[in-house]
């Protein structure tokens, strides 16, 4: 049956014939466009964000610092330039989606890309196609700004997957002055994930660096560029590049028939930050925790002494908070209700609980990614989503090593008691996530299809029974950026020795970021990476689902553990802790 693509496509498509099986790209029946269908995850994460407005559209956000003054007009002309030749390399960052009107399935929608190039066959446009996509999907802002100012904007900038917008934008803002700048590649998360969204941003800004270094010799402009080619990197869905193959790893036993802590096991009465179920803007929380280099190295030669990876140790961290935060809040629940029944119920659920989950856990696929596919796309990665969400069961006998609760009060025992968390804590963790981390390509295939079955259903009267709003955290710990390959030309610390010499590069980068628009989020969103010697962990949630003192404990808890941990580290040297 054909489909009409909604006004608002780089082109009205009339009677566009995309079956199921439509996952690759295939010229549009007026030949100015590629055009494939949304499928699998990518498609449930549209719909996800075009009823819940633009929850976890993403953000990786620069701040640089320019060795010579730069105008506003010069930091344009060569950011455009670079963006102009970073869609060459990674033509995803220019998709546009579009919702398919009357397709025989709601919540369809459609992926196409305008055709670039000099063959008037193709398009009449030419390279003007290229031109009027960077100045529609370049933004400047006009008043300078702080880099936390500016991280919280780009919270703030969504768009919807069925608007026909471009699959990227590129926002860039000036600091303090005209050696500080900010860039940010604004992205919903259908278009790529984190590790898609730190790939393209490095690789833009060593094509900045380019721009910048040539801007008084000649250089390749982008004009040059053999357009057309690019179209042998228009990616297909995630389910095409990944083989259907190998057999689902479960634990024995199975974790999951456990009985599990219930977070809310009866109706909540207290009152989130915000009741404002209206607003788009201002629901996002942030908070940033930035360790030193020495107590990032401190965490390190944790890890290193027990043997155990930074993931392990930092989920281990998370989910003690998690716990903490939960057991304090429903005290909370049982005071404000006045109930002894409550309470009682309370202490059974702590003391009788067999596993506590973290509902998902973020698995990297790319490495089963077919080799032609990984060799076409190179460092700029495929775009969409390429990982699995596994959820974790956490030994609640571990956990109640760790933590004590009575009338009311959580104590972390695990300072007094290390063994609790280092030998058993830990190995728990590390043995759920190396279970996770083997999940075959076939999981990632079932995870797809599930998505594709529930999508249609959607928005419908009665369907937010049919799936279950996650509540807890998202951690995901995405590791060092330079030894990711990421950000090193950039990095002040692994370009030390050449500043004030003639290989100095023209800009250096002191912190950058990637953010999540958490907006009416119920899950807290973890980011944690190392860049330039320091940690930082990326505590991000929605005012509407936390309540002040939530909030505040969760953040607390993972300061108060992470310096626990940096302490005894430093108190006794190299002994084991």
């Amino acid at each position: 049956m054909a489909a009409t693509v909604e006004q608002g496509s780089a082109s009205l498509l009339q009677q566009v014939a995309l079956p199921h099986s439509h996952l690759e790209f295939r010229l549009s029946p007026d030949r100015t466009q590629y055009i494939r269908r949304v499928h699998g995850r990518e498609r449930f994460s549209a719909i996800f964000s075009q009823y819940s407005e633009g929850s976890m559209h993403q953000s990786g956000n620069a701040h640089l610092l320019f060795k010579e003054p730069i105008s506003r007009e010069k930091m344009y002309t060569h950011a455009r330039a670079a963006w102009m030749k970073l869609r060459f390399h990674a033509p995803w960052i220019a998709y546009r989606c579009s919702l398919i009107t009357d397709d025989p399935e709601p919540n369809s929608y459609l992926f196409s890309y305008d055709i670039i190039g000099r063959n008037s066959k193709l398009t009449a446009n030419g390279l003007k196609t290229l031109e009027a996509w960077a100045d529609e999907s370049i933004v400047m802002r006009e008043q300078p700004c702080s880099f936390a100012e500016w991280e919280m904007e780009m919270k703030e900038k969504f768009w919807y997957p069925s608007e026909g917008h471009f699959g990227s934008e590129l926002h860039i803002a000036r600091g303090v002055d005209d050696k500080d700048w900010f860039t940010t590649f604004c992205a919903p998360h259908w278009s790529g994930d984190a590790r898609a969204t730190f790939s393209v941003c490095d690789a833009f800004l060593k094509l900045l660096t380019k721009e910048v270094q040539a801007s008084n010799k000649a250089n390749a402009p982008q004009t040059s560029l053999p357009w057309g080619e690019e179209i042998s990197r228009l990616t297909p869905s995630s389910t095409v590049l990944l083989p259907d193959a190998g057999k689902e790893v479960v634990l024995n036993p199975d974790p999951s028939t456990k009985i599990v802590f219930e977070r809310k096991p009866f109706p909540s009465q207290s009152t989130p930050i915000s009741v404002d179920q209206t607003s788009l803007k201002g629901d996002s929380l942030l908070e940033k925790i930035i360790l030193s280099p020495s107590e990032t190295q401190a965490i390190s030669l944790a890890c290193k002494k027990i043997k155990c990876s930074l993931t392990v140790l930092l989920n281990s961290v998370l989910l003690l908070a998690d716990v903490e935060r939960a057991l304090r809040t429903l005290h909370t629940e049982s005071l404000i209700q006045n109930s002894p029944s409550v309470s009682t119920l309370i202490g059974e659920n702590w003391l009788k609980s067999e596993v506590f989950c973290i509902p998902g856990n973020p698995v990297d696929m790319r490495a089963f990614i077919w080799p032609r596919d990984q060799a076409a796309h190179g460092q700029c990665t495929s775009g969409g989503i390429v990982n699995l969400m596994v959820p974790s069961y956490h030994s609640m006998d571990a956990i109640r090593k760790c933590l004590s609760f009575k009338d009311g009060k959580v104590h972390r025992t695990w300072y007094d008691n290390p063994t609790a968390f280092w030998g058993e804590l830990l190995p728990d963790t590390g043995r759920l996530l190396k279970a996770g981390a083997k999940q075959p390509p076939s999981a990632y295939h079932l995870s797809a299809s599930l998505a594709d079955r529930l999508a249609p259903v959607v928005g419908s009267p009665g369907s937010e029974s049919l799936y279950v709003q996650p509540v807890g955290i998202i951690p995901s710990s995405i590791g060092s950026m330079e030894r990711l390959g990421l950000y090193s030309d950039f990095s002040p610390l692994a370009q030390k020795q050449k500043i004030g010499t003639n290989a100095e590069p023209p800009f250096l980068m002191p912190e950058m970021s990637v953010g999540v628009r958490s907006h009416n989020t119920s899950v807290t969103v973890i980011s944690i990476w190392e860049y330039n010697g320091s940690m930082v962990v990326n505590v991000q949630a929605s005012k509407r689902h936390q309540t002040a003192e939530g909030w505040e404990i969760f953040v607390q808890a993972v300061r108060g553990g992470l310096k626990h941990i940096v302490e005894g580290v430093l108190a006794q040297g190299q002994a084991m802790l």
